[in-house]
Parts: structure tokens; sequence; C-alpha cells
């Protein structure tokens, strides 16, 4: 469930319809079993923009196994990006302990935030492997 989100609106002198596109972000149906949003960002050649992403995970996302738990996520590289950065933050639940991760988090908070900063020259995935 998408809680929020950071759209932009984009101006129509950009657009072949010269209509402008509204902030917004549209919750589109699942693709192989996965959540999928879209949202329309016009970036300037040369300059970087923002875009967040704030969601609930679902029901039996995150599975148990011999070890703990176990959660796993999938960020796709968007067709025709090159270097796109992601930062993705997982929370431990209160009093969980982390096992493992892959990739290693760049930061582990007190409070059980696991930061991961990735780059999507390609798919990546994360998972963490928790008590």
């Amino acid at each position: 469930h998408l809680l929020k989100a950071t759209p932009q609106k984009v101006p129509a002198r950009f657009l072949i319809s010269k209509r402008p596109e509204p902030a917004r972000v549209v919750d589109l149906p699942p693709e192989g079993g996965k959540s999928v949003w879209g949202t329309l960002v016009l970036t300037p050649r040369g300059k970087a923009r923002k875009v967040t992403f704030q969601y609930t995970l679902p029901a039996g996302i995150v599975s148990q196994t011999e070890e703990g738990f176990r959660y796993h996520l999938t960020l796709q590289k968007q067709a025709g990006t090159e270097n796109v950065t992601a930062q993705v933050v997982v929370r431990l639940p209160p009093g969980g302990e982390l096992l493992r991760a892959v990739p290693s988090p760049a930061g582990v908070k007190d409070d059980g935030r696991l930061v991961f900063n990735l780059s999507l020259l390609e798919d990546r995935e994360v998972e963490v492997i928790f008590r």
C-alpha cells in the first residue's frame, strides 16, 4: 500500500499533448506478482530529480526460514536510464536482530533501520535475514 510519494507536475510545453500533467502517482495492476506505481518525471539534461515512494509491505512479504525471517526486494532498472541511484531503508521490527544482508547496508541505525545505497546500472536485489 503506497503511503506517500513525491510526484511532480509537468508543464504543457514539454508534452506532445500540449496539456499539463498534474503531479500524481498512478497505482497500476501488479506485474509478475510485484506492486507497480507510475509517475511522470521531467528531468532536464545534466540535472537530477529525487522521487520518493514510501509504502507498507503486503502481508506475507516477509517469509519465515530456518534461520529466522527473510525480506527480499527487487529494484528494476528502467529502460533508457543510465546511472540512477536509489536509497532503500528497511526497518527491522522492534527487538529484531540482523543476521545478514545482501548487499551490505551502508548504515545500520540504532532504531533498527538499515540503509542501502544502490546504483541501478542493472536490476538490483536486497535481501535481509533477521530474527
